[in-house]
């Protein structure tokens, strides 16, 4: 056994049995009957081998299983054409190690698995793991930072999981951000709870980056994450393995986590998004992650224009953030967006990064609607968007309302618009508590005819000020938002 090789990442077995096939499929993941079959083609155990080679410096790569009794291995590469076998061998116990060279590897398709097949009765699989030679490699840290807002719950059960976890990872220490205020305070090292006044998730997530970037001893990623995942800790091993061995040439990238449905958990939502001018298209969305030809293609996402990683599992270079900056001070709503836009890096993306999470909501409460109408014409001066991309924007929002007369939302449309002629330094003067809090009670009111002239003269605004609400809007990020002097004193108000 060549010892000198790295673990990368134990393979995984099912949280739940709603979630096994994401894991193994086959009749049971631990003992089998002889004839029975393990397919470990799947999305936390098959090896993207495409991407291994592409970002990191991998050479080698090793599989060992721990196993009891006679198993068939066969090994199996899938591209977006399907899945051909590469050979098959005979495994016995108490283990099993094969290695892959870089020729071979470099000769197979987007991901490398392998099915078990029992040859005898009392057969079992009791773990295993894969390991890789690399000619360069890191020792980093990450630090997590979850924003919450009293969500009591999850929060204390993502941090659990975490905790369960951390032993085994001596690279990771846990930031709370709790806007809500609800939570015990904590500092023990590596756990860390501390209250922030309610600034949304914007606040949350500068709070937690302007709290890392302070350390004498910043982590080297920081990793943002909401706090009402379903989180196998798998996912961040992976995550730390992947990172350490990155090329330098992708040092200011974001890995990106992609987002499972908790209603249907094998089921994709989203494997990063892009903005095409008016709203935002899912990648890969309502993917069934259990056909192995998907999972080839989910690995192989092409570049972009606008596209951003969702901060549900978002992991940062520390050293970039103190480059481009803190996040715009949006509350909620479409920072991720513009953070990943402005970051201009390709962003990574790995099968077995991913969390479950409950898809969003169609329906928004009238407040959250002000923030998407207003941040949405925010978004277009940081990418691309021009004088007639944001009169043609909020044309189609008017129109759409008009449409179906949904007074109501033309109403909070028209503030939202109001609000983004402002300007951001004009919408930061009160704290983001106490301006979300009038907004909350301005939506409330009814429509009334001067809402139409107001979405009008903003119109007019846009028709004939646009290069002076570009200069301001960009002007207010290239200086307020570098570094943390913004921020700081923001949360002091």
């Amino acid at each position: 056994m060549d010892i000198a090789m790295d673990k990368l990442y134990a393979l995984s077995l099912p949280l739940d049995h709603a979630k096994k096939a994401l894991y193994v499929k086959g009749t049971s993941p631990y003992a089998v009957e002889k004839g029975s079959v393990l397919d470990f083609i799947t999305y936390f155990n098959s090896f993207c081998v495409k991407k291994w080679l592409r970002y990191t410096t991998l050479t080698k790569l090793e599989l060992r299983l721990e196993l009891r009794g006679r198993f068939r291995i066969t090994f199996k590469t899938v591209g977006t054409n399907g899945e051909r076998e590469v050979f098959s061998d005979v495994a016995e116990a108490p283990g099993y190690l094969r290695v892959f060279d870089h020729k071979t590897l470099s000769a197979l398709d987007s991901l490398l698995g392998f099915e078990l097949t029992c040859l005898e009765d009392g057969c079992e699989f009791s773990g295993g793991a894969w390991y890789g030679d690399f000619t360069d490699s890191r020792q980093l840290n990450i630090g997590i930072s979850i924003c919450t807002f009293k969500r009591e719950e999850y929060v204390k059960r993502t941090l659990k999981t975490l905790e369960q976890f951390m032993p085994q990872a001596p690279w990771l220490r846990v930031l709370v951000v709790d806007n809500g205020g609800t939570l015990p305070l904590r500092d023990d090292g590596r756990v860390r709870i501390l209250h922030n006044r309610n600034y949304g998730g914007s606040g949350g997530f500068a709070r937690g980056m302007t709290e890392y970037a302070e350390q004498e001893d910043s982590p080297d990623y920081v990793l943002l994450m909401d706090d009402d995942i379903v989180l196998d800790t798998t996912a961040i091993e992976r995550t730390h393995s992947f990172l350490c061995r990155l090329k330098p040439q992708y040092a200011d990238s974001f890995l990106a986590g992609a987002m499972l449905s908790n209603e249907k958990p094998t089921v994709q939502f989203e494997n990063t998004a892009f903005w095409n001018g008016v709203t935002y298209r899912s990648n890969f969305h309502d993917w069934d992650l259990t056909d192995p030809v998907k999972l080839a293609q989910n690995g192989e996402l092409p570049a972009q224009k606008n596209q951003y990683a969702g901060w549900w599992y978002c992991c940062i270079p520390s050293e970039r953030i103190r480059q481009i900056g803190y996040p715009l001070p949006l509350f909620i709503k479409n920072d991720d967006m513009e953070y990943s836009v402005r970051n201009d890096r390709e962003i990574i993306t790995l099968n077995g990064v991913g969390v479950w999470h409950q898809v969003f909501d169609t329906k928004q409460s009238p407040v959250m609607s002000y923030y998407a109408n207003r941040n949405s014409l925010i978004l277009q001066h940081y990418t691309g968007g021009g004088r007639a991309t944001l009169l043609l924007s909020l044309m189609l929002k008017a129109a759409k309302r008009l449409l179906r007369c949904d007074w109501a939302e033309l109403h909070v449309l028209a503030r939202s618009a109001a609000d983004y002629i402002l300007g951001l330094e004009k919408l930061t003067e009160l704290p983001a508590d106490r301006f979300m809090q009038q907004i909350a009670e301005t939506v409330r009111c009814p429509f009334v005819a001067a809402d139409l002239l107001t979405l009008i003269k903003c119109a007019l605004c846009i028709l004939f000020g646009f290069k002076g609400l570009d200069r301001e809007y960009k002007t207010f990020r290239r200086i307020r938002l570098s570094d943390v002097s913004f921020w700081k004193a923001y949360f002091e108000r």
